[in-house]
């Protein structure tokens, strides 16, 4: 824009606005990108809301608050999603006071119930895992914290929209306005919003994450180093106290011949042990997994806000459009990010619920019946082929052990002394579903 803009008409002059404003190629092309997100986020937090309501089995502790964080993420992708692109990509805020305090309030309000979400989900992991004879947790204690972190969000989340409003741009024009250019701003000092982003900062991502740090870090250690018995070790104790048992009784000939080998027995409790580990370091990756996404995506996000409150700039004081385009996409996407990949993490790295997700697309039960449909086929064909169908499978005791044998036999059944010692084994350990 030059001097000759002060012989333009008001129309001209507009237009002239326009064509300054208008996005360019990268920017138009970023929509297709956020279009994705929105897309694979709004579906994907609608599934993990949709599992653990719809599967009474799955509403532990920790899903309950992984719900809570697909409900902060489905916020923020249907309220500031879209009008953010929109004003990203123009320039321009087309939608009012009203919309970008409220904008303004539901972007806050989801990172703020978000960190603390994944702060609740560490504390209630570390009690289940490293105390678990210390606290129980009940459906009262998770209700109650599920209403101090929105009241809490809530609260974190108004200074801001408080005083943020639409303003439009001065063009430096008499008697001339136009909506172009108008932004949601804030109204404060610029001292007073260098101050409020630090404090942001450090209340919303520093003190959370490593607080968040030090309890996995713990877990980690129980998990990984305090409670990795070697299966020897497990083998020798059960052995020993199976021979005690078995040395102090007086078995017939009959009895002996038919005895359960004491070596499968102690093999079960054993596996039995392992993949209750397993299951439970398996969660934990998981749940390590979606704070690390976290503070990786709002990391860009936070210093970008700092250095923005502070008049810093990360590409210098270049006014190429394509870079300064570049930037924003790049927090944007981050930002939105993080609120649609965390069901892709739930779903790749937690077996419970990648099932309960192919159940909801109906993937599971296609293929349960087509199985069903095919053994009924079998049975079919050997009645009339005057054969009798073998028996391949049959009732299970306690333990999951087969009651029959390959050869149609039926298998004695545990000792007593053996079924004492699988249940007094996982008596500290609080049950299976309490992992995702």
């Amino acid at each position: 824009m030059g001097d000759a803009e002060f012989n333009m008409t008001d129309l001209e002059y507009e237009n002239m606005i326009i064509d300054f404003l208008w996005p360019n190629k990268l920017e138009l092309a970023t929509v297709a990108v956020f279009a994705a997100l929105f897309c694979i986020g709004l579906i994907g937090n609608s599934m993990v809301v949709f599992v653990v309501i719809r599967n009474q089995s799955m509403r532990t502790a920790t899903n309950i608050f992984l719900v809570n964080l697909a409900c902060a993420d489905l916020l923020v992708l249907l309220i500031c999603l879209p009008s953010t692109v929109y004003w990203e990509i123009t320039k321009t805020w087309w939608f009012g006071t009203g919309l970008c305090k409220a904008t303004m309030f539901f972007q806050n309000l989801s990172v703020t119930v978000s960190i603390l979400t994944l702060m609740c989900i560490s504390v209630e992991r570390w009690y289940a895992i490293c105390n678990p004879l210390k606290f129980r947790v009940t459906y009262q204690w998770t209700r109650n914290l599920l209403a101090l972190v929105w009241i809490s969000g809530v609260t974190l989340s108004l200074p801001e929209p408080i005083t943020v409003s639409a303003q439009q741009f001065n063009w430096h024009r008499p008697n001339f306005t136009t909506p172009w250019g108008t932004q949601c701003k804030d109204n404060w000092g610029e001292t007073t919003q260098q101050y409020y982003q630090l404090a942001q900062t450090v209340v919303l991502y520093v003190i959370p994450l490593m607080m968040i740090s030090c309890v996995y870090g713990h877990i980690a250690y129980v998990l990984w180093v305090k409670s990795a018995v070697p299966s020897d070790t497990l083998r020798h104790r059960y052995s020993t106290c199976s021979s005690r048992d078995r040395d102090s009784a007086s078995p017939s000939p009959s009895t002996h011949r038919h005895s359960h080998p004491n070596v499968s027995a102690s093999a079960v409790v054993i596996s039995a042990a392992q993949g209750h580990a397993n299951s439970r370091r398996k969660a934990a990756k998981m749940l390590i997994a979606v704070v690390v996404i976290f503070a990786v995506c709002y990391l860009p996000v936070h210093m970008h806000n700092i250095a923005q409150a502070f008049g810093f700039s990360a590409f210098g004081a270049t006014q190429d459009p394509y870079l300064i385009a570049m930037r924003k996409f790049i927090i944007r996407f981050l930002n939105y990010m993080n609120s649609c990949i965390n069901p892709l993490i739930y779903n790749f790295m937690s077996e419970k619920f990648q099932r309960e997700f192919r159940r909801a697309c109906c993937l599971q039960d296609k293929t349960r019946n087509r199985f069903a449909h095919e053994n009924a086929t079998v049975l079919i064909r050997s009645n009339k082929a005057g054969r009798s169908p073998r028996i391949v499978a049959g009732p299970t005791n306690s333990l999951g052990v087969p009651n029959h044998t390959p050869n149609g036999t039926r298998r004695p059944l545990m000792a007593a002394n053996e079924k004492y010692a699988y249940q007094t084994t996982f008596a500290a350990v609080d049950h299976p579903k309490d992992t995702p």
